[in-house]
């Protein structure tokens, strides 16, 4: 308005037309309202004039408004008294109105509010008409808004009273809502509407909240559009207008370096170039003295025809840094002016303009000049236009000494003295383009140049440097031509100048600058000295080259029009900086590095709301300055590089092509970039896309959502922020999203390109892919997309379930570093739990790739830093997390350089090692303190490896002390290598000696203390990052921050700085109430308060996280640290067993080795009270205990972890001294008591259970394993009772007695053992020994003579033979473990089965020499073999070598695996071996590891070993063939393809499965080492089982020539010897059945034939072959009389038995007739009573026989057990005999009552014979009367019921079994599940029984009875829900399997076989097959 009002005036002139009037009302109402002091001068000069002369001076009418407001505005009572009576005394009716209208001008509160107060009294002399005038008056005032809203609140009663309605109320709510402006009032109104609702009613509430919408309206146009209004605001304010266009320069210089002038004189001519008529020009100038007299302004044409314009005035604005020259005269638009300015300037040591720096050479300070102009301070060097826009030319000239040369943008025109000034004058040649006067650069100095010059370009390269650096220069001038072609290729337009000076400035504030042909730098990113700066260094070096001459184009050639375009420079230069250096320095992962060191920079800060758009307004040079950021620089990359993969790479680099081609010496916006790239687009709008990413700040996470019932895919995007302020932002962030994915099916990381847009004006999408439930997708493919993905929980558990195994390098290097880096920041946002990220990292264990590391590492850092904070315990438990996980790639790239080390691994060594030293490795620690010495010692000539030495110093010093502190700070004085020297100040603060680190900081405040300006940043980050430094950092700040002050000019904004840093780095509330202490103190304001709140936040965090994240990172790792080794215990015990007590007190004498110096111990605890007073250590050679820090009990992981301060010293032996109580439970584990009865009597005993985890429920001790040590036991007992060890007791001549008279036991001390094998007892037991005494068996008295409970007592006449053979398996499964477990100890439980398939297999063997007619090694086959190979064919199975950490999971590994399967492997080695080796190689493994541990690599060396010894020539590798055994779970079916005419036969393996899941996400590729051993009928040969051929991993196939004729059936897999089934070709299978079917069928021996029965059934019931053949090998079984094949049988025909009950009546009463039959002659042959001839296994057989027939209903079976029962009903002494107890009692029971029950019950209840109650409790499951099966399953869940706890689960299987019981067994389960759990003491027991049920149910509706049993209660299920789940499963493959074969079966039986019994009617489900008589 300044024209309009300068035009206008402030007074009327008699000229003026109506118009005109009213302008100058208009424009003065406005400049008063906005504060133009001339105006408010005017009004209030008027009104007074008016007040002193109130009738005769008239004020003019066209500005009473202006002068009337502004005098009350600007005025107080006493004017708005005169003009309300001015009001009232006037006629005048518009002077009325207008006074009405002003009134409420008034900036007073109480006079606005007296002026409302006139409309609601009648006496106001206000008319009715004018009152509305009146409140408009008031709220149309800025000020009066708030007086409206407060009067409102306090008079609206008044007021509807007044009015008699509320129209008034809400009239004045509505318009106040129309004026209203800020937030503040919006929320006071609103409060007021709802908070007096009540009063106003709810139609008037409504209507006045509705007006409120116009005031949401209006803040959010403001939200909306008042920052571009203001931006464009002040962008008219700080930039120059474009009326003058500069053309060329002319500059001129003299830099006076010497004698401390530090100033320099200039001239400058410009020649201008007039775009629009003007007098004024205006271009910038900043700390210039400028001599006025030497300025003109001259027409370049001096014809004549352009009059010299004469200059009027001259402005600087110091603000604006504008210079303005006002003329006379308008310039003449199209013509051409010369400028010229001589001016002084100042070489300042701010490194901005034109600025000295220096350098020191043998104490001699040489000074040079340089310059830095971006981004504003071109200005400071010459007047200039300095914004990027306007280019010129530019001819520059410098005068210099003689000792100096100058550099330019341009090579030097010439050199010429000038004697006068002593000086020499260089003349550069003009710049052949136009260029923005940011990129203008000179540098006179005196270095020296290294120089290269490029033969097929003639471009000269010259990096100049202090001549003592040039070496340093030879990897710069190197590359440089290198990038520079690329460069030139890649943009398809070459270098344009013809030279590249690279100067290393000693002072330089950038990193680096990209001047045209004069690039400057720090020294060091330039400079690279070989064998002392890094390879990160050196990588630097190369990307700032790279992102210096990749400016050459995107920048210098095009120029960007404003600083709000920046990344059209910096985001090609970062982009190029990475991709460029990728092309040249090809194996440093450099295009990998951009996602880790850019892309997720730039997400992280794009993160916040303080972020800014790409392209975004600024006006002032700080904003200028702001935009050089990581929004322009990474996000600009990364959105680049977006753009790269969705338009594709050619597309893409034809598009800058011809982007630089068409704008090439132009300035230009983002829309000229978008249009060349839509050209080279299809099928997408290329700024409508990049418009979303460019235009708003921030980026999206997409959110994906799968439903798994279908496979779709559902994504949806929303805005990511890090964290939400609360402040309102109605903008709607939406993007253009390029989704790219791959499903674990697919694992296609190659295909960059955009499956699918997510567009802006869609919130969520469908994705067209189906994904199959039990596989992950991953988004975002190789990161290409500037977003983040979150998924729901159970893709993230896919995908951390795939990362965490084998096949987790199928996932792309950039996307898993992505998955790490998204999950943790999703989880800082709160929008994905901790405990889901941290499940990522659990994969790195595996990962010894850079990129994921580096990743990691930085997520990592956040929660270290954090954690700090956490308790003591926590942190350590943190720190020993992340030393678990770096475990393996620690290992791998080590400390030490070696000469294979490639780049990218000397990264990832120094990063490593860093880590390692901060977690506190010691072996890191002594590396650099012993690094360190050695450098000391000799540091001319040692060198210290470059890429450690940041570890070795910094760990090095802080170990160390003030030598190494004072050593290091010489160091960096004398050294001459800037990356040595920067690399020395970020670790002078790693020391942990306070007065050290303040001598370090106070250098900071120090006058030439040796730190260079542009390093003092680096010092106090060095101490405050130091965990220690910390609390040194706020003590300094306590001592000295006044100093600090005083030295930056009294300035306290490097106090608030520091403060704000040490905010950032602290980590507990201590340190912060510290720090805010301070504050106080200091009194330093509110902007050291503001700098507080990263502190609170990152508290507010470890409040919110810290428990959740404890507790997971407890939950990891179960493993103890080895850092302290146990040698023995003592152990006292005293039980108490009387009086119900059932604890003990304890006190055990730990003497411990340390083996690593340490400050805690850790050992196991659980379920012991222990008081912290009764917890003590001491030094073995001292007498005095240690104190002790803080002892933790980590509950969940039994530990207790005792701290200890002063540490603990490597080498040492300590004494750990612990008293405590224990608890002698009933739960069966660790220290637990038992009972019996005796005539009614309850006698308690205690005894032990310890394996595996169990022996810290007695003591505190280290149990695992691998910690052996010695034991000493004593043990105070009752008198009458009797303590027994593992060792031997010490006699004593006089008892040592307690106070209450127990009886101290003294026990020799053990041999080195595990804490799992120690045991004790307590009891009053009898003992029976044998004649050589030495075994003593101890029992209950009534049971000695038994001698000869359960698994080791039997009794003759009621124990089974069955019972017998377990007892002496079981025994020598015991014996075996003296060698296999006990002195040869597996290292960790993954290795369980070296102990537990050594017991298997001599458990077997061992007794088959003992008793030799058992035929033990063939009944191996049936009870582990064929076992193992049944379990072992599902998908859910395991390796035998399997991992495992929490007690829970070791337990799991005590099953099928480590016993069945190992021992049968074991078996197939000896076979493999010959057992004379085995054997021999046992003998050395033993020999080798005994009393200590072993890991299965021991085992396989010690057969190698024997296996060379006895056969030389072997060529066989034991440990290659048993890993395959070992490391894969499954095994192998061996398919056998006979070629008949060639006589030979294809031999091919394939992985074994039951049931193949289509949806498996399985992708391993099994394969095994298998011996092959076959015969052929000619000659038939079973005995010899060494493999004939071997049919290898790597091998899926081979032919064997020559195998057998075609008339010839072959049997492969002699004995079973080996781990896998065999399948044959039809013509095989049907020769075997016709052998098998012949009389001589004996010709293949018993176990080959149970063999081809196992495996032709379980191949038939995995689909492999058909039923018709399978049952076809078991038609000759009804001439078989062996007990090995009929066992094999029985077992598969169970499953048969099961799954047909789901049949038709008649199909499987079909089945029975068919098994009846078989067994039929066996039967009659057996029959019920033993025979003297009866061998071992014919009493199996008749065991088995009668089972089955009873089962399938032979009535002569059930009438002679009901017959049998009824005898030993009737007669107490009738003994039944025991191997056919279990049938007669079963089926008497099945086809009786309640008499037949009563009477088995209470035979359970007296009996006293462990065997028999097993027995009994089994078959009283078999009655089909539902009260008393009910009756039975809740004494199974009722305490003191008579059923021990441990034979409680035995109920239920005895109830599932019985086929009548299945329903019942279901139906008490559904209706009692709580009961049982809370029995059970747990959920996992539901889960056991479903699972047992599952298996027997056969019909639909027990399936859908089971699934809404499990869908009603899945919340409840807890840890039962996933076994539930499975069993569902289970129910759905038998009804399927039913579906699939029952016609095949039922086909089989018609076609061969006729009905057998018409009378059998009922099915039972048998379960067992060989070895037990149970049903």
């Amino acid at each position: 308005m300044e024209s309009a009002r300068q035009s206008l005036g402030l007074t009327e002139d008699p000229s003026d037309d109506h118009v005109t009037k009213l302008h100058r009302n208009q424009i003065l109402t406005r400049e008063c309202n906005y504060g133009v002091q001339s105006c408010i001068d005017m009004a209030t000069s008027e009104f007074t004039n008016l007040m002193n002369n109130p009738d005769n001076y008239l004020v003019n009418p066209d500005l009473k408004t202006v002068v009337y407001c502004n005098a009350l505005r600007y005025g107080g009572e006493e004017e708005w008294n005169f003009l309300w009576n001015r009001y009232l005394t006037h006629n005048v009716n518009t002077e009325q109105v207008l006074i009405l209208g002003v009134l409420g001008c008034t900036r007073n509160e109480t006079l606005a509010h007296g002026y409302l107060a006139k409309t609601i009294n009648s006496d106001s002399s206000i008319r009715t008409q004018d009152l509305s005038t009146v409140s408009s008056s008031v709220y149309n005032n800025p000020y009066g808004v708030d007086f409206a809203i407060s009067f409102l609140s306090q008079n609206y009663r008044q007021m509807i009273y007044f009015n008699n309605s509320t129209s008034t109320v809400t009239s004045l709510i509505s318009n106040i809502a129309g004026v209203l402006s800020t937030q503040a009032q919006l929320n006071e109104l609103r409060s007021f509407i709802t908070n007096n609702s009540a009063e106003l009613g709810t139609s008037v509430t409504a209507t006045a909240l509705n007006s409120l919408q116009t005031a949401q309206n209006n803040l959010d146009w403001l939200a909306e559009h008042g920052t571009t209004i203001t931006n464009w605001l002040k962008s008219r304010r700080y930039r120059l207008p474009t009326d003058i266009l500069p053309d060329r320069y002319v500059i001129e210089l003299i830099p006076y370096i010497d004698n401390d002038n530090f100033t320099f004189n200039g001239r400058v001519e410009i020649f201008l170039d007039v775009a629009v008529a003007t007098n004024a020009i205006r271009l910038h100038a900043n700390d210039l003295d400028i001599n006025a007299t030497s300025v003109t302004v001259d027409p370049v044409v001096a014809d004549g025809t352009i009059v010299k314009p004469t200059i009027q005035s001259q402005v600087y604005s110091e603000d604006l840094q504008i210079y303005t020259i006002i003329l006379s005269d308008n310039l003449v638009v199209g013509e051409q002016y010369k400028l010229s300015i001589s001016f002084l300037g100042h070489l300042r040591s701010d490194m901005q303009g034109f600025y000295r720096s220096y350098y020191d050479v043998e104490g001699e300070r040489r000074w040079l000049a340089s310059t830095q102009f971006q981004a504003t301070h071109a200005r400071r060097a010459f007047p200039c236009f300095d914004e990027p826009g306007f280019k010129s030319k530019f001819k520059i000239s410098i005068a210099r000494t003689e000792d100096r040369h100058a550099l330019s943008n341009m090579p030097v025109e010439s050199s010429i003295p000038d004697p006068a000034l002593g000086l020499t004058w260089d003349h550069f040649e003009e710049t052949p383009m136009p260029m923005s006067s940011y990129l203008v650069a000179f540098v006179v100095s005196d270095f020296v140049a290294l120089n290269r010059t490029l033969e097929d370009t003639g471009v000269v390269y010259r990096n100049w440097q202090r001549a003592a650096a040039i070496n340093q220069s030879m990897y710069s001038i190197d590359i440089s031509p290198r990038i520079m072609t690329y460069l030139d290729n890649f943009t398809g337009i070459p270098y344009f100048l013809p030279k590249v000076d690279q100067v290393a400035v000693p002072d330089f504030s950038a990193g680096a600058m990209e001047n045209w042909g004069l690039v400057t730098y720090r020294e060091r990113n330039i400079l690279h000295e070989v064998g002392v700066a890094s390879a990160e260094n050196k990588q630097r070096t190369a990307d700032i080259i790279s992102h210096e001459f990749a400016h050459k184009w995107f920048g210098n050639l095009v120029s960007p029009k404003w600083w709000g375009h920046l990344w059209l420079n910096e985001g090609f230069a970062r982009y190029f900086q990475y991709f460029a250096t990728a092309q040249v320095e090809t194996d440093w992962k450099y295009g990998e590095q951009f996602i880790v060191r850019q892309v997720h920079q730039a997400l992280s800060s794009d993160s916040l709301e303080s972020s800014h758009p790409m392209t975004h307004e600024v006006s002032t040079p700080s904003e200028a300055w702001g935009m050089f950021s990581t929004i322009s620089y990474a996000k600009g990359a990364s959105v680049i590089r977006m753009a790269e993969h969705f338009l594709g790479s050619t597309a893409f680099q034809n598009g800058l092509q011809e982007y630089l081609s068409n704008h090439g010496n132009q300035t230009t916006e983002p829309d000229y970039l978008f249009n060349v790239l839509q050209s080279h687009a299809t099928g997408i709008d290329v700024k409508a896309i990049l418009d979303t990413w460019t235009l708003q700040k921030n980026y999206p996470v997409i959110t994906v959502t799968r439903n798994y019932g279908t496979g779709g895919v559902t994504v949806r995007q929303e805005r990511f922020l890090l964290r939400r302020s609360g402040v309102l932002d109605n903008h709607v962030y939406r993007w253009y999203v390029p989704l790219t994915y791959t499903t674990q099916t697919q694992l296609d990381f190659n295909t960059t390109s955009t499956k699918q847009w997510l567009p802006d004006f869609s919130t969520q999408a469908t994705i067209g892919e189906t994904v199959s439930a039990n596989q992950w997708i991953l988004f975002n493919i190789q990161q290409t997309g500037f977003y983040r993905v979150n998924y729901d929980a159970q893709n993230w558990a896919l995908l951390a379930n795939y990362l965490n195994s084998d096949s987790f390098t199928n996932i792309h290097v950039l996307n898993r570093a992505q998955l790490l880096d998204d999950a943790f920041n999703l989880a800082r946002a709160e929008i994905l739990d901790y405990t889901t990220a941290l499940e990522i990292t659990n994969y790195l264990s595996r990962e010894t790739d850079y990129i994921p590391w580096y990743s990691a590492l930085s997520s990592l850092s956040y929660l270290n830093n954090r954690l700090r904070g956490a308790s003591e315990y926590d942190y350590y438990v943190f720190k020993n997390y992340l030393k678990v996980l770096l475990g393996r790639v620690y290992t791998e790239v080590g400390l030490e350089v070696q000469t294979a080390d490639g780049h990218v691994a000397k990264l990832l060594r120094n990063s490593i090692s860093t880590w390692a030293c901060d977690l506190g490795d010691q072996t890191c620690i002594d590396f650099s303190r012993r690094e360190l010495a050695a450098y000391m010692a000799d540091p001319e000539n040692y060198l210290v490896d470059p890429d450690v030495k940041s570890v070795v110093f910094c760990n090095g010093l802080r170990y160390g002390g003030e030598e190494e502190w004072n050593f290091l700070w010489g160091q960096y004085l004398k050294s001459e290598v800037s990356t040595e020297q920067v690399l020395i100040l970020g670790i002078l603060g790693c020391t942990n000696t306070e007065s050290l680190a303040h001598r370090y900081l106070n250098l900071t405040i120090t006058e030439d203390a040796g730190i260079r300006t542009q390093d003092i940043a680096l010092v106090a980050p060095s101490v405050y990052n130091n965990p220690a430094g910390v609390d040194f950092a706020i003590n300094y700040l306590f001592s000295y921050y006044q100093d600090i002050a005083n030295y930056n000019g009294g300035s306290y904004s490097s106090v608030i700085s520091l403060i704000s840093g040490i905010g950032g780095a602290l980590s507990s509330q201590n340190q912060y109430q510290r720090l805010r202490d301070f504050i106080e103190e200091a009194d330093l304001g509110a902007s050291a308060w503001n700098a507080l709140a990263t502190a609170e936040r990152n508290l507010l965090w470890l409040e919110t996280n810290g428990p959740s994240i404890a507790a997971w990172l407890r939950s990891q790792n179960y493993r103890l640290p080895e850092t302290i080794v146990p040698d023995t215990y003592s152990v006292k015990l005293i039980p108490y067993l009387e009086g119900d007590v059932f604890t003990f007190d304890g006190e055990v004498l730990i003497l411990v080795n340390v083996t690593t110096t340490t400050n805690r111990i850790t050992l196991h605890v659980n379920d012991l009270e222990i008081e912290d007073s009764n917890v003590s250590v001491r030094p073995l050679d001292s007498a005095d205990n240690l104190t002790l820090g803080v002892i933790t009990r980590d509950e969940p992981r039994h530990f207790l972890d005792i701290s200890v301060p002063a540490g603990l010293t490597a080498g040492q032996q300590y004494e750990v001294n612990i008293q405590y109580q224990g608890y002698m439970r009933d739960d069966m584990f660790g220290f637990y008591r038992s009972y019996y009865y005796v005539r009614g009597e309850k006698r308690w005993l205690g005894t032990t259970q310890f394996q595996p985890t169990h022996a810290r429920r007695a003591f505190p001790s280290f149990d695992e394993p691998s910690f052996k040590a010695k034991f000493k036991m004593s043990i105070a007992r009752p008198a009458n009772y009797h303590a027994l060890f593992n060792t031997r007791k010490i006699e004593q001549e006089i008892p040592e007695q307690t106070e209450d008279g127990r009886i101290w036991d003294h026990f020799e001390e053990t041999p080195y053992m595990s804490t799992y094998l120690i045991a004790f007892v307590v009891s009053d037991f009898d003992n029976v020994t044998n004649a050589a005494g030495n075994v003593t068996i101890w029992q209950r008295e009534e049971a000695s003579p038994q001698a000869s409970e359960r698994l080791i007592l039997w009794d003759e006449i009621v124990s089974t033979t069955s019972n017998k053979q377990t007892i002496a398996t079981i025994v020598a499964h015991e014996i075996a473990h003296k060698w296999f477990g006990n002195l040869v100890t597996l290292q960790w439980w993954k290795y369980a089965w070296l102990n537990e398939g050594f017991a298997t297999y001599f458990e077997t063997f061992a007794t088959a020499l003992v008793e030799p007619d058992w035929r033990l090694e063939e009944q191996f086959v049936l009870m582990d073999h064929q076992s193992a190979l049944s379990s072992d064919a599902l998908e859910t199975s395991r390796p035998m070598m399997y991992d495992v950490d929490t007690p829970s999971e070791i337990w799991s590994v005590f099953d099928f695996v480590n016993y069945a399967k190992a021992g049968t492997v074991i078996r197939m080695m000896e076979h493999f071996l010959t057992r004379d080796t085995f054997l021999k190689g046992l003998h050395t493994y033993l020999a080798n590891h005994g009393y200590s541990n072993s890991e299965p690599d021991n085992l396989f060396a010690a057969l190698q070993e024997q296996l060379l010894l006895d056969s030389p020539d072997a060529d066989l590798n034991v440990k290659t063939v048993m890993d395959t055994w070992i490391n894969q779970m499954g095994y192998p079916v061996v398919t056998v393809t006979r070629n008949y005419s060639s006589a030979s036969a294809s031999v091919s393996q394939e992985r074994f499965l039951i049931q193949r899941n289509p949806d498996s996400t399985d992708s391993h590729d099994y394969k095994w080492w298998i011996p092959l051993s076959y015969t052929r009928k000619t000659g038939a040969q079973f005995n010899v089982t060494t493999p004939s051929r071997w049919l290898q991993a790597n091998e899926s196939q081979i032919v064997i020539e020559n195998i057998a004729d075609s008339s010839d059936w072959i049997i492969f897999n002699l004995q079973e010897s080996a781990y896998y089934r065999v399948n044959y070709d039809a013509n095989n299978w049907n020769s075997l059945i016709s052998q098998l079917n012949s009389e001589d069928y004996t010709v293949i021996p018993p176990v080959n034939r149970a063999q081809l029965l196992d495996d032709s059934l379980n191949l038939a019931r995995a689909g492999i072959l058909d039923y018709a053949t399978a049952l076809s090998v078991t038609s000759y079984l009804s001439k078989e009389s062996d007990y090995i094949p009929w066992a094999s049988v029985f077992t598969a025909f169970s499953l048969l038995d099961r799954r047909l009950k789901g049949a038709a009546d008649e199909d499987y009463q079909l089945f029975k007739n068919y098994v009846l039959n078989l067994i039929g002659d066996l039967y009659n042959t057996l029959g019920f009573d033993e025979k003297p001839t009866d061998h071992h296994l014919d009493k199996f057989l008749r065991s088995n026989v009668l089972t089955w027939a009873c089962n399938l209903g032979l009535e002569d079976c059930i009438n002679r057990s009901k017959e049998e029962l009824a005898k030993q009903m009737s007669n107490a002494s009738y003994n039944i005999l025991a191997d056919v107890s279990s049938t007669v009692y079963c089926n008497a029971l099945r086809h009786g009552g309640h008499n037949e029950w009563n009477h088995l019950w209470a035979r359970y209840m007296s009996s006293n014979v462990g065997t028999e109650q097993v027995l009994l409790l089994n078959v009283l499951g078999c009655s089909n009367n539902e009260h008393i099966i009910n009756s039975y399953l809740s004494l199974s869940i009722t305490p003191d019921s008579g059923i021990r706890s441990q034979d409680a689960s035995s109920v239920f299987v005895a109830v599932y079994s019985n086929p009548a019981g299945v329903d019942l067994a279901f139906n008490f389960l559904r209706d009692n599940y709580q009961s049982i759990s809370e029995f059970y003491g747990g959920m996992g027991s539901i889960g056991n029984i479903l699972t047992g049920i599952a298996a027997r149910l056969s019909t639909r509706e027990q399936a859908d009875a089971l699934r809404e049993f499990v869908e009603e209660n899945q919340n409840n299920l807890g840890t039962a829900l996933g076994a539930s789940r499975r069993a569902l499963e289970t129910v759905e493959e038998n009804l399927v399997w039913h579906d699939i074969n029952r016609h095949d079966i039922n086909r089989h039986d018609i076609n061969r076989h006729d009905i057998y019994n018409d009378d059998i009617y009922k099915y039972y489900n048998g379960t067992h097959s060989y070895g037990t008589d149970c049903p």
